[in-house]
């Protein structure tokens, strides 16, 4: 992650327009539906009643390690965002526990 943070280099692509921020406030209706190695899985519904995938991490698990490959993943997504067999990566959110990537629902 060269010499910023984590938190430093979201704030920096979100304030570069590289990514999308969500308010937490707009999503409702959240159903877990699934645990990743580092992170839980929730469908839930936009304002405008849109299907997204919501992917953060596990309090149980944070560690900077954990931080790394949650940022190299959203680095990933960001590339290949646009590929035919790939959930698009819409932007992130923030809850009281920290970052979720906000993905599209399929």
């Amino acid at each position: 992650i060269t010499n910023l943070s984590s938190e430093e280099w979201i704030k920096n692509k979100m304030e570069e327009d590289d990514i999308i921020y969500f308010e937490y406030s707009e999503f409702s209706k959240f159903i877990e539906i699934g645990k990743g190695g580092f992170g839980i899985v929730t469908k839930a519904e936009t304002n405008d009643e849109k299907l997204v995938a919501l992917k953060g991490l596990r309090d149980s698990v944070i560690d900077e390690n954990v931080i790394k490959n949650f940022i190299n993943e959203l680095k990933l997504l960001r590339k290949v965002s646009y590929h035919d067999n790939i959930n698009r990566f819409l932007g992130i959110t923030k809850d009281n526990t920290g970052y979720i990537m906000v993905l599209e629902y399929a």
